[in-house]
């Protein structure tokens, strides 16, 4: 959502061509992470950002937590959430969950790959 050159994924998530699944632990994560002084965000612009994640992603319940990537445990909030949301994919920066290369048959592919796929169209 700062632009760049993953700008078109966000640019397909408004386009309606994936659903974003969250849960409210992550998005208070997203929340934490764009606070920070490194992105210099003003109140309006990560107001708008995080009311956006609100209004337009899937929101769902944790059913079972799990316990997986014992390096960084917090990461397992996003398979928790991809399961109970049955997710096609996890798309992550994350170098832990990237490692895993797929979960419960779930794909974990990197920002730049799943630009790519989009771009590729259907």
């Amino acid at each position: 959502m700062l632009g760049g050159t993953l700008a078109p994924v966000l640019e397909a998530w408004q386009a309606g061509r994936f659903m974003l699944v969250v849960t409210d632990d992550i998005v208070h994560e997203y929340q934490a992470v764009l606070c920070r002084s490194k992105f210099r965000l003003p109140g309006p612009v990560l107001d708008g950002i995080i009311g956006y994640v609100f209004r337009r992603a899937e929101f769902v319940n944790v059913v079972e937590p799990l316990h997986v990537i014992a390096a960084d445990p917090s990461d397992d909030r996003f398979l928790e959430a991809t399961v109970a949301g049955q997710a096609e994919a996890i798309v992550s920066g994350d170098r832990h969950l990237l490692s895993l290369g797929t979960f419960q048959g779930i794909a974990i592919v990197s920002g730049r790959w799943f630009l790519e796929r989009l771009t590729q169209g259907p």
